[in-house]
């Protein structure tokens, strides 16, 4: 994830929704590539650096899957200048419908 980066949205090109806010934009990022299938479709992600998680979870990412009712744990791993993936599991699920996370900071 870059900060203020132009990524793709419905897999379409951001252009889709108007030109980009920032002038300095020069193309859009692609996906990152996954070790494993994609069954999830994340909203907000994180990469877990600090104190106040697991040791498990230190350097990997941590997504809200809304639609699935959890959190998916996914390592990074170097691929050239950027990062692959690969889902590891799920820390947090629920089979209550009302249990939708969103957000993560």
């Amino acid at each position: 994830y870059v900060q203020g980066g132009y990524l793709l949205k419905q897999g379409r090109t951001p252009n889709k929704f108007g030109p980009p806010a920032n002038p300095y934009a020069f193309g859009d990022l692609p996906m990152m590539r996954s070790g494993n299938e994609i069954v999830r479709f994340s909203h907000n992600t994180i990469v877990c650096e600090g104190t106040a998680v697991p040791t498990r979870m230190q350097g990997r990412f941590l997504a809200a899957d809304p639609l699935h009712h959890l959190l998916v744990l996914s390592e990074r791993k170097r691929r050239g200048s950027t990062f692959e993936t690969a889902d590891l599991g799920h820390p947090l699920k629920s089979e209550d419908p009302a249990f939708r996370p969103v957000y993560l900071c």
